[in-house]
């Protein structure tokens, strides 16, 4: 895994995958350290996308759930449901706080 400080250089800390059930940390490094999000656009984006990609996720898996039981886990339909939802509920309170934070910027006196 690669730590990256805005204050220092960036270095390697090596974290061994002993489990299965173990997050994999390959995905989850930037192929290019010095510009890590290209823009906030293209960040806000890809959460956005993030976000909408859980939704889709458990619709699917819940018309599969109804014209197919016994294909799918009904414990995997709730934690995709449940991911959506928390995905969600955090857009949500992101989205407004930075209005909130807005308006604050404008009511300046």
């Amino acid at each position: 895994m690669t730590i990256y400080n805005p204050n220092f250089k960036p270095y390697d800390v090596f974290l061994s995958k002993t489990n299965d059930k173990h997050i994999d940390l390959e995905g989850f490094k930037p192929s290019n350290p010095d510009n890590v999000v290209p823009s906030f656009t293209e960040a806000l984006n890809t959460a956005l996308g993030n976000v909408n990609n859980l939704q889709l996720q458990s619709e699917q898996l819940q018309v599969a759930m109804i014209t197919n039981p016994e294909s799918i886990d009904p414990h995997q339909v709730s934690i995709a449901a449940t991911k959506a939802e928390m995905a969600l509920s955090f857009t949500n309170a992101i989205t407004s706080r930075i209005i909130n934070g807005f308006k604050d910027l404008q009511n300046l006196r």
